[in-house]
């Protein structure tokens, strides 16, 4: 079977790029063909030169589906949506009324192309169910394949790094609303006797450096955004590792990125306890889950720095948990099964 990956996709992006390294390292037959604009003329020539089994278009793919689906009628889709437009837009940055014309056409653009595609890939079954259950995607058609994680890249820390004297919270993400970044704010003014870094920026950067100013929080860095091979080693540097802490109705249903990358760099993580994470991760054994609130963080980051075996027991499950089940060979294996799936199906 030979899968053709194609659309307008970015093949660095972290949830794709650890489907491909998975496939090389199983010998997974597969081609490459990204489109700029998705418009005939690509098209035409992807046809001319094409020959495959499955066509999987990769995360954030959605204006792509449907155009490929008419130019391939034969060929079984596989789609791997990653996040509904219209939960984004309209639930979680709410930069659209859901009210509002806007919204109703977003939402009916989502579910023609959820259900153009054969195979409907979802990070985590809480987000299949929300594809089934708001998008009307048939049972049939969805797959759960976890983010996971290349546990070369993202690996834990050299045994020699010296103690400090303060224990350092990290955190990195895209500052929007899923990610609750001021209940980290507020949890650091509560622990003035750790360092929080905080890595990233977006959509509300000046809420949250406003937040930083009127709070005084002294202990808060900023760093902006850092390369992305620069992550591993900066996540490996951290004492704790935060996750996400938002109450949207997104938050639920995903495990973000980091939550992966944190686990393969074997560090102690905390963060909102979702059905979601509850998939993958086991409270009090590879992951410290808490209510979504300052208080609750920082309470939670207090009992970690005061008891350093519960810190290893944490670090240590997180990184096998990685290794043993979410690494980009087993998330390769997942997505493979799928297109075998769409093409039995076809």
């Amino acid at each position: 079977m030979k899968i053709c990956l194609t659309g307008a996709y970015d093949p660095t992006y972290n949830r794709t790029s650890v489907i491909l390294t998975g496939m090389r390292e199983l010998g997974v037959e597969f081609a490459e063909r990204p489109l700029k604009k998705v418009r005939a003329g690509e098209l035409r020539a992807l046809r001319g030169a094409l020959s495959c089994d499955v066509l999987l278009l990769p995360s954030f793919t959605h204006k792509s589906v449907r155009k490929v689906r008419r130019a391939f009628p034969g060929v079984p889709v596989v789609f791997d949506p990653l996040i509904s437009r219209y939960l984004t837009k309209v639930h979680d940055y709410k930069n659209i009324k859901w009210y509002s014309p806007h919204a109703l056409t977003t939402y009916l653009s989502d579910v023609r192309i959820f259900h153009s595609a054969d195979i409907v890939l979802a990070d985590t079954r809480a987000h299949a169910d929300y594809y089934r259950d708001h998008l009307r995607v048939p049972e049939h058609k969805l797959r759960v394949v976890p983010v996971g994680v290349d546990c070369r890249v993202f690996a834990p820390p050299p045994q020699h790094l010296a103690p400090r004297s303060r224990p350092l919270v990290g955190f990195y993400g895209s500052f929007n609303p899923l990610q609750g970044i001021d209940t980290i704010i507020k949890a650091a003014a509560i622990r003035r006797d750790c360092d929080f870094e905080i890595i990233g920026d977006g959509f509300v950067g000046d809420d949250i450096r406003r937040l930083v100013a009127d709070l005084g929080v002294t202990n808060v860095q900023l760093t902006g955004w850092l390369p992305y091979q620069d992550l591993p080693q900066r996540i490996a540097s951290y004492d704790i590792a935060l996750g996400i802490f938002g109450t949207t109705a997104k938050a639920p249903l995903v495990i973000p990125n980091k939550i992966f990358h944190y686990a393969a760099c074997g560090r102690p993580i905390i963060t909102i306890d979702t059905p979601a994470i509850r998939e993958v991760f086991r409270d009090d054994s590879n992951i410290k889950l808490i209510a979504p609130n300052a208080c609750e963080l920082a309470s939670a980051i207090a009992t970690l720095v005061a008891d350093p075996r519960k810190l290893q027991t944490l670090s240590d499950g997180a990184r096998e948990l990685m290794v043993t089940r979410y690494d980009a060979r087993h998330i390769a294996q997942m997505v493979v099964r799928a297109c075998a799936d769409a093409r039995s199906q076809k």
